[in-house]
């Protein structure tokens, strides 16, 4: 089990993601005392773990923003992928998260 360590200010840090610019810990906000448990459980500051997770997240992400600006434009699947040049399954594909 990990161990938590206070900085000076208090703040604990077990768990922050590295930036990937500096290097430095940053704190990534999780909406729940129970999403901050499950990181600072199964990532911390792991250095395999870190980056694995900060590339499922920005998969999530970016799912999200095509399904968001799908549905913002009203286009269904089909009619995104016929403008796109692809398939329906391949939009479906883009806009998983775990894909």
């Amino acid at each position: 089990m990990r161990s938590n360590v206070k900085s000076k200010s208090g703040e604990i840090s077990n768990g922050t993601p590295f930036s990937r610019v500096s290097g430095r810990p940053k704190r990534r906000k999780l909406e729940s005392t129970a999403a901050r448990f499950l990181y600072d459980r199964y990532v911390g500051n792991d250095p395999e773990q870190v980056p694995a997770y900060e590339h499922e997240v920005l998969n999530a992400e970016i799912a999200r923003e095509i399904y968001d600006m799908r549905t913002k434009a009203g286009l269904s699947q089909r009619e995104l992928a016929r403008r796109v040049g692809t398939s329906a399954s391949a939009i479906c594909r883009l806009e998983d998260g775990d894909y």
